[in-house]
């Protein structure tokens, strides 16, 4: 064999080396395609829950000093029916004593000391909701505002018979913020301090009093109601039972198929509402879409349950042209809004592979330069790895027929000879 037939014999066997690496690019960038058109589909939501089905420890720590005692009902009469309220609103939504999810206790400051209610017996921290009730009823009214011993009465009692985490702790006073005697019952900063250390959230109600004082006893701004009249106490009792029942729902959404390929394909969308808070939540439960009408079955939705409701959702030209659909949802019960959950469905890929009867002859081409690869975020792993060893085997094969070339045209001498 000539040099000259020989370098064309070995140019033709690298040329076959570089098409088949290319021919192997070509095919993994068919699978690639084939994966991602598997992805499921993008779906956000229930990630914002903000309160949670959580245990309550609550210290009721009620004036009952003679200042208390005046007004038609009085004020002390009025107070006591709104802590009532407060305790049965706990029990119908999650339960208060033995057995039930909360735990509540009162602590009473008139006369010359503070005391823990118990009269019945089990009404401190009391074993129902019917015994604190009657535990609150009994209370009556006595010459004297021991305010600073009320007070560090009841965050003592907290403080010692509370729950660990993730039971929250909280105070609830209420009082005409007048210590007597004024000298010896006045809280100091360090009383206050003390005082709002032991629970998570201190409330204060005060009637006709010095603000100041009673303002200092709250966590916060928002946490402080100042009345004018103890006609407002049933009001004052309502919200803060809706700040530490937390009422919150959360929102899951699902989209099924995760792609579609033409107009009039059809997607259902699936929609998990969750009551995540301390309340049940009258119904109805409503979901709004952005791109479709949703419909829930009725009825409430209790603490801990969960109801699904569904939608579905017809492709458009503009769809097919957009190449995806994403919409956005947001559930609501009894007041409360969810979080917002997104869901996003993908234009189906068109198959790149062709059948043995359609294969043109041409010579495979490298796939585009974009391609997915390591470096520019993609998620299969060892992709870029996988490619440059793809590449190296055709350089490999195209090397060896060159390096091999001289010892066959010595071997074709020697023969020849």
């Amino acid at each position: 064999m000539s040099v000259s037939r020989f370098a064309s014999h070995v140019g033709a066997r690298s040329r076959r080396g570089v098409t088949l690496a290319l021919a192997a690019l070509f095919a993994w960038s068919l699978v690639l395609q084939a994966m991602s058109a598997a992805s499921p589909p993008i779906v956000r939501g229930a990630q914002e829950v903000v309160c949670g089905i959580t245990p309550l420890d609550v210290e009721i720590i009620i004036d009952n000093s003679s200042s208390m005692d005046t007004g038609s009902p009085s004020r002390l009469t009025r107070a006591k029916a709104a802590a009532t309220q407060l305790v049965n609103d706990l029990d119908a939504n999650g339960g208060v004593g033995t057995g039930g999810l909360h735990r509540l206790a009162v602590t009473t400051f008139g006369g010359t000391t503070a005391v823990a209610l118990d009269t019945p017996p089990d009404a401190r921290w009391a074993s129902s909701a019917a015994s604190l009730a009657a535990g609150i009823a009994s209370i009556t009214s006595s010459v004297g505002t021991p305010l600073k011993d009320g007070i560090l009465a009841g965050a003592l009692d907290l403080s010692t018979n509370s729950r660990p985490s993730p039971a929250r702790h909280i105070l609830v006073l209420i009082s005409d913020g007048k210590p007597h005697p004024a000298a010896t019952q006045t809280p100091s900063a360090g009383d206050v301090a003390t005082y709002l250390a032991s629970a998570d959230e201190a409330f204060s109600i005060g009637i006709d009093l010095d603000t100041a004082l009673m303002a200092s006893l709250a966590t916060d701004a928002s946490h402080y109601f100042p009345l004018t009249s103890a006609s407002g106490l049933p009001a004052a009792f309502a919200a803060i039972y809706q700040k530490i029942a937390c009422p919150s729902i959360a929102l899951e959404k699902s989209a099924s198929p995760s792609t579609y390929k033409a107009v009039g394909d059809v997607v259902t969308y699936t929609y998990k509402v969750t009551n995540t808070g301390n309340a049940d939540l009258q119904g109805p439960v409503t979901v709004t879409d952005d791109r479709a009408t949703v419909t829930c079955p009725d009825g409430d939705l209790a603490m801990g349950a969960v109801m699904t409701c569904t939608a579905s959702y017809v492709i458009t030209q503009a769809d097919l042209t957009a190449a995806s659909v994403t919409n956005t949802a947001q559930a609501h019960a009894g007041g409360v809004d969810s979080n917002t959950a997104t869901a996003t469905v993908t234009l189906a890929p068109t198959s790149s592979v062709l059948s043995e009867t359609s294969a043109p002859t041409a010579r495979p081409t490298l796939p585009p330069t974009d391609a997915p690869n390591d470096d520019a975020g993609s998620s299969t792993p060892g992709l870029g790895l996988m490619l440059a060893l793809l590449v190296l085997a055709g350089i490999g094969l195209v090397t060896g027929q060159l390096a091999s070339a001289p010892r066959r045209l010595r071997r074709e001498e020697i023969r020849r000879r």
